[in-house]
């Protein structure tokens, strides 16, 4: 009876541990605030693992009034990682034309007029984005949403009945949907059980803001001609001693407690690795004031050896603390447009420009690619209107002065 009770306790605790390495916690993508949540909860259920907080940084975290996550980093950060094939340029047009709804606030037609490309071009690119997380994003209205959302799900006959008597599911007239097509009221209950499944507005939790408190992860501090990042402290994990003599005994206690000591330091070491090579590469930012140089999660993975899907876990929502600025590590990503010019020049010389126009005449897309040409930055009309609308600028029509 006990071998078999020792037997049972044992498979069991295998099986907690294999879940929880499975689960693993991800500590490469956990930011401060996540990470001591996370330790604080192993020391309260893992009688050999402490954690002591090294209080001194725990007193100088930054309390700012920000979203709770951005669903343009979202979304940036699932594009950047996937492997179809995708147009940057109006990907990103895609995402930066969604309202706060995570909806197209333009119309289709209106959206390739805009980047004067074919209809398939641009419904290929908007399939892509609808297919990441949350599912129902970029739809054109709440409808649209839930079709996508029961398309994902494979409900596709009550998808095409949503987009088909919208109305008439709303109000629960059957009389009419029975009448033209083969459905029976049985058939129309269950359709409806499978719509109320879905979230009209699955973006509604990037919306609302929260204060939330940012902690960097280190401090860049500036001496003559050389950038030093000094890591923040985040305290001591250990194993406690007086529990070692019952190794057997809490096995796998002692293989959780060095499993979690294992990935955080792991999860330090990628950290700072990838963020001495991304200060390496925008070294004259920070130096001279010079623009930011065009950067990609790709450009740091070649670099650093990390796959790219690793540079993009590691370094989200991690925070860097320079002068009297708490700034989150991917704005130091910038991309480069085909003429080899980076995105953050690019959009100053645009703000620039429409700042100085006549705003009698204000100057067209096709104005300031001509413009930009001139100061040896080469840009596409489309590639204006992504940055344009991104400032809050709207097109040259509503700039005029009337």
């Amino acid at each position: 009876m006990k071998q078999t009770l020792k037997t049972s306790q044992t498979v069991q605790q295998k099986l907690i541990l294999s879940t929880k390495m499975k689960d693993s916690l991800d500590t490469l993508s956990m930011d401060r605030s996540s990470l001591l949540r996370m330790l604080q909860e192993v020391t309260q259920n893992n009688p050999v693992f402490d954690f002591t907080p090294n209080y001194s940084n725990e007193d100088s975290f930054f309390e700012l009034a920000s979203t709770g996550v951005s669903l343009r980093d979202e979304l940036y950060l699932q594009l950047h990682t996937s492997n179809a094939y995708y147009d940057e340029e109006v990907c990103s047009f895609i995402i930066e034309s969604l309202n706060e709804y995570g909806f197209l606030s333009d119309s289709i037609e209106d959206c390739v007029r805009t980047l004067q490309i074919d209809t398939s071009t641009f419904m290929a690119n908007l399939a892509l984005i609808q297919s990441f997380e949350p599912i129902g994003v970029a739809a054109r209205n709440s409808i649209d949403s839930i079709c996508i959302q029961l398309q994902h799900k494979g409900y596709d006959e009550a998808a095409n009945l949503l987009k088909e008597y919208p109305k008439q599911l709303a109000n629960k007239d059957y009389s009419n949907i029975i009448k033209n097509t083969s459905y029976s009221k049985h058939d129309i209950d269950l359709f409806l059980k499978q719509i109320q499944t879905c979230n009209p507005y699955p973006c509604s939790n990037y919306t609302t803001t929260n204060q939330q408190v940012i902690t960097p992860e280190f401090k860049v501090e500036i001496d003559e001609h050389t950038i030093e990042l000094i890591p923040n402290d985040l305290g001591h994990v250990y194993v406690l001693d007086e529990y070692k003599e019952y190794t057997e005994e809490l096995k796998s206690y002692f293989q959780e407690a060095y499993f979690y000591i294992d990935a955080i330091s792991k999860r330090n070491q990628t950290l700072m690795v990838l963020a001495n090579a991304l200060f390496h590469i925008q070294k004259s930012h920070f130096l001279y004031n010079d623009e930011l140089q065009p950067c990609s999660l790709k450009k740091l993975a070649d670099l650093t050896g990390f796959h790219e899907s690793t540079v993009s876990r590691t370094l989200s929502n991690k925070y860097y603390e320079f002068g009297e600025q708490v700034l989150p590590l991917k704005h130091l990503f910038v991309s480069q447009t085909k003429g080899g010019t980076s995105k953050d020049a690019l959009i100053k010389a645009i703000k620039l420009l429409i700042e100085q126009e006549d705003p009698n005449a204000p100057l067209t897309d096709d104005e300031l690619v001509v413009l930009l040409d001139e100061m040896e930055l080469n840009v596409s009309r489309r590639t204006i209107a992504k940055y344009r609308k991104q400032l809050n600028i709207p097109n040259s029509n509503k700039r005029k002065r009337k």
